[in-house]
């Protein structure tokens, strides 16, 4: 153990130096500070931008494969109105049709329970409707200047067709077209079935959607014109006139497309869902501004930006405050530092002084030891008697053991641990030495694993190995030297210590509970001091005993098997 130095020089110039310093880390520290949390908010701002795009991203394409599967479902309905209402013309003479009752009643029942068809009309090559549902008989209008007529006089090959929401010549009111080519029996144009929609259906399905950003939604047909818009609740946008938004991409048609673009009505950025209606020329989109995803962004980053302006002024105030009083506490400091330097002096003395006296404790017990086997080692040479020889040399291998263990430990300089390897090949090894007969020295073989343990662990060990030890010698074949196996296994936190010999081994009725005898009263005692459990079983060769018992590592500076805890 080495001495503290003494004291720093120059107390006086110290606490400038010191609180110099101090100031200049408190300054560090609040840069530091500033640029970490700056580096914090931003990469939070940033991923919360992320995220919103992401959430707006995932709204529109639900919202978008969602209205285009309703508009779908209308315009199945209208597409199926118009057909069967072909059949009512089929066969009939435009005239003959004109003035037929029956057939208009035909026809408004047959549109009758859709609340979202206001009407259907057939109308003649000439564009002048012969039969509708609404009255009877047809207003006396011209549609031929009409797109939803136009476009089926004009190319035979045009399907179902679908016009933008206009005022209807009938009633004013704006509605939404569907249309259908009729043709004679040669292919040629005999006329249009009219299927009318109410758009404010689709309109009030639109405005009844609560999602989290404001959306537009738009109806939009194959040729990019605009059909139908809703921009937010009430605002139904129907005088719009047709208007060109883009034709969709090729690759998205029947795909969910999800992407930046740019609303041609007003020039703004948005996000945009695209979904085409399947089985008509028609897209549902719906988009959403990046303004609205901005100030939704800011509204949820904000607060957050409120605390973190709120924590860095608080910090750079406790910063200011600790540096204002920074050379006060170097001082303060200084005079800490001097005085602990005075009291590690001062416990490095006490503490050499302790180990001064433990090591002559250890020593003077070591001797002490000894100089008691030794006498037991005289007393057993003088007596000849065997039954008294007998016991004295089991106390003199008792004895050992105990003083082998302070001879290890001073040894070692340590004052708790023990290493097992080491000890317990020398200990047995002494042991047999000390109690066989001269004329017959014992062979060991130890196989002891190498694992450092508490003191309270290795003397009750060490004294176990001795009575085995010695009990094995006792009961070695007689004129035949002992043949000793000494080994100490460990796994994780168990261990296991066993002696074998090659003697008689154990009676068969023997129960080692119920023996009356000392060295196995001694035994058991000690395999209860260790919490361990005593195994006795007979080999081919003789018997074996074994203690398996938990296992107090020292892990700290000692060394400790693989495995245990």
């Amino acid at each position: 153990m080495t001495a503290l130095s003494s004291p720093p020089a120059g107390p006086a110039a110290a606490p400038a130096g010191q609180g110099m310093r101090l100031a200049h880390a408190i300054m560090a520290v609040a840069v530091l500070v500033v640029l970490v949390a700056g580096a914090i908010f931003f990469t939070h701002a940033t991923a919360a931008r992320r995220a919103q795009e992401r959430q707006a991203s995932h709204t529109v394409a639900g919202l978008a494969s969602l209205l285009a599967e309703q508009a779908g479902r209308i315009f199945d309905v209208a597409s199926l109105l118009g057909t069967r209402a072909m059949t009512i013309a089929a066969g009939r003479d435009w005239s003959e049709l004109a003035r037929n009752v029956d057939a208009h009643r035909a026809l408004a029942r047959l549109i009758a329970g859709f609340g979202y068809i206001s009407a259907a009309w057939l109308i003649d090559a000439d564009g002048v409707p012969r039969l509708g549902s609404r009255a009877f008989p047809a207003p006396r209008v011209n549609l031929a200047d009409q797109e939803y007529f136009r476009v089926h006089r004009e190319d035979r090959r045009t399907g179902l067709h679908v016009s933008p929401v206009a005022p209807s010549r009938f009633s004013e009111e704006p509605v939404l077209i569907v249309s259908q080519r009729i043709e004679d029996g040669e292919g040629a144009l005999r006329g249009v079935v009219m299927v009318v929609l109410d758009p404010k259906h689709l309109l009030r399905l639109y405005d009844s959607i609560r999602v989290e950003y404001p959306v537009t939604v738009d109806l939009v047909r194959d040729d990019g014109a605009l059909l139908i818009r809703s921009t937010a609740p009430g605002r139904y946008g129907l005088d719009r006139t047709v208007e060109r938004v883009g034709r969709p991409p090729p690759a998205e048609r029947f795909n969910i497309g999800v992407g930046p673009a740019v609303d041609p009505t007003t020039g703004t950025a948005t996000i945009q869902g695209l979904k085409r209606v399947r089985g008509f020329p028609v897209y549902a989109a719906v988009s959403v501004t990046e303004a609205d995803i901005t100030a939704r962004w800011l509204g949820a980053i904000g607060f957050h930006a409120m605390l973190a302006i709120l924590a860095l002024l608080a910090v750079v105030a406790a910063l200011a405050a600790l540096r204002h009083f920074s050379r006060r506490e170097a001082h303060a400091l200084h005079e800490l530092h001097r005085e602990n330097a005075i009291l590690e002096e001062r416990v490095v003395e006490r503490s050499l002084a302790i180990e001064r006296m433990i090591t002559e404790v250890k020593h003077r017990v070591k001797n002490s030891l000894q100089l008691a086997a030794s006498l037991m080692h005289l007393q057993r040479g003088r007596q000849a008697q065997d039954g008294v020889r007998e016991p004295l040399a089991l106390a003199h291998a008792r004895i050992l053991a105990i003083g082998r263990v302070h001879r290890q430990l001073q040894q070692a300089r340590e004052f708790d641990s023990i290493d097992l390897q080491d000890y317990l090949t020398s200990l047995a090894h002494d042991i047999a030495v000390t109690v066989a007969p001269p004329a017959q020295p014992p062979r060991i073989v130890s196989d002891i694993q190498a694992v450092a343990v508490r003191l309270d662990l290795a003397m009750p060990l060490a004294l176990i190995v001795t009575e085995l030890v010695s009990n094995a010698v006792k009961h070695a074949p007689r004129g035949c030297a002992a043949n000793i196996a000494v080994s100490l296994a460990v796994d994780r936190d168990m261990a296991k210590l066993s002696v074998e010999d090659q003697g008689g081994g154990f009676p068969p009725a023997f129960d080692p509970n119920q023996s009356a005898g000392l060295g196995m009263s001694v035994l058991r005692g000690l395999t209860r001091q260790i919490d361990g459990r005593l195994v006795l079983d007979n080999t081919a060769a003789g018997a074996r005993v074994a203690v398996m018992f938990p296992l107090r590592v020292v892990t700290d500076g000692a060394r400790a098997p693989a495995g245990s805890a």
